[in-house]
C-alpha cells in the first residue's frame, strides 16, 4: 500500500471518528430536547389549562352569586346564557386536559374525578336559576347558593390536587433532564477522548511505518560508507519506501559486483596476467567506463610486455 493511501485511510478514520462523536452528541442533545419538549407539552400546558378551568369555575360561581341577588327576569336569562357559555368552555378544557394526560394514570384519575364533580356544580347552578324565577322561592335560591359554593370548593380542590401533581411531575422531569445533560456531557467527553487517543495512535503508527525504514536506511548507508557490503535493506511493503529500499539493494549489488571485478583485475595485474579482461557488458554508465579503463590499461601492458620479450630474444 502506498504511503499516500495510508495517509488517506488515516484521514478517513479520523473523519469517521469525528462524525461518530458528532452523532453521539446530536443523539444525546436530541434526547435532552425531547425531554424538554415533554416537560413543556405534558406538564406546563396542562397546568395552564387547569388555571383556565379554575377561572371558569370562579366565573360560574360569580354568575350564581349575582343571580341570587337579582330577581329581574331579563337578567336571569342573560345569566343563564353566560352560564351555558362558561360550562361549554369548561367541558372543552377538561376534554383537552384529559387528552393531554392520557398516558399518566395518576393524572387521569384526578381528571376523572374533576369531570365527575363539575356536572354536579352545573346542576346546582341551574337549580338556582329555576328557583329564582319564582319570587316566593328567593330564600330557597339563597340557601341553594350556599350548597353550590360547597360543591364549587370540592371541584376546585380536585383541580388544586391535580395542579400539585402536575407541578411535582414537571419538577421530576426537570431533574431527569438535568441528569441526562450531565450524563451526555460525560459520554461525549469520553467519546472525544477515545477518538483523540485512537487518532493519536493511528498517527503514531503511520509515522512509525514511514520513519522506521528511513532510519534503517540511514544506518545502512553508514555501513556502506565504511565499506560493509554484506547487509541489505529488508522492507517488503509495496510503497515508496519499499521502492527506495529495493533501489538501494540494487546499488549495493552493482557496487559489490564492481568491487569483485576490480579486485579480480587487480590481482591479475599483480601476477602479470595482462590477458585478463573485465566484463564491460555487465555494467552500465560510469561503472562500465571503470572496467573499460582496466581493459585499456591491460592492452597497453600486454603490448609493452610483448615488446620487451622481443628485445630480450634478439
Amino acid at each position: 500500500m502506498r504511503i499516500r493511501s495510508k495517509l488517506n485511510i488515516a484521514f478517513l478514520v479520523i473523519v469517521c471518528l469525528l462524525m461518530a462523536v458528532g452523532a453521539v452528541a446530536i443523539l444525546y442533545l436530541s434526547r435532552v430536547g425531547d425531554i424538554s419538549t415533554s416537560i413543556y407539552d405534558n406538564d406546563l400546558i396542562p397546568i395552564h389549562t387547569l388555571s383556565e378551568i379554575d377561572s371558569l369555575l370562579n366565573e360560574a360561581l360569580i354568575i350564581a352569586s349575582d343571580h341570587v341577588m337579582e330577581i329581574d327576569g331579563d337578567l336571569i336569562k342573560e345569566m343563564e346564557q353566560r352560564s351555558d357559555r362558561t360550562f361549554k368552555s369548561l367541558y372543552q378544557k377538561l376534554g383537552q386536559l384529559s387528552d393531554m394526560q392520557r398516558g399518566d394514570p395518576a393524572s387521569a384519575a384526578l381528571i376523572k374525578g374533576l369531570r365527575e364533580e363539575t356536572p354536579e356544580f352545573e346542576k346546582s347552578l341551574n337549580r338556582i336559576f329555576t328557583l329564582s324565577r319564582d319570587f316566593l322561592k328567593e330564600d330557597a335560591a339563597r340557601k341553594l347558593h350556599e350548597t353550590t359554593e360547597s360543591i364549587y370548593k370540592k371541584v376546585r380542590s380536585q383541580g388544586n390536587t391535580l395542579t400539585t401533581h402536575l407541578r411535582n411531575r414537571a419538577s421530576l422531569n426537570y431533574e431527569t433532564g438535568r441528569k441526562v445533560i450531565a450524563d451526555s456531557t460525560g459520554i461525549i467527553g469520553t467519546v472525544i477522548a477515545i477518538g483523540f487517543i485512537l487518532s493519536l495512535s493511528i498517527g503514531l503508527a503511520i509515522s512509525k511505518a514511514i520513519t522506521a525504514p528511513v532510519r534503517k536506511a540511514a544506518e545502512f548507508f553508514g555501513m556502506l560508507a565504511k565499506g560493509n557490503m554484506q547487509n541489505k535493506l529488508t522492507y517488503a511493503a509495496r510503497d515508496e519506501v519499499g521502492d527506495l529500499a529495493r533501489s538501494f539493494n540494487i546499488i549495493v549489488d552493482v557496487i559489490t559486483d564492481l568491487t569483485r571485478e576490480v579486485k579480480r583485475l587487480t590481482e591479475a595485474a599483480a601476477k602479470g596476467e595482462f590477458q585478463a579482461q573485465g566484463n564491460e557488458k555487465k555494467f552500465h554508465g560510469e561503472y562500465a567506463e571503470i572496467i573499460t579503463g582496466f581493459n585499456v590499461t591491460f592492452g597497453i601492458l600486454r603490448r609493452a610486455s610483448a615488446g620487451n620479450e622481443r628485445e630480450n630474444w634478439i
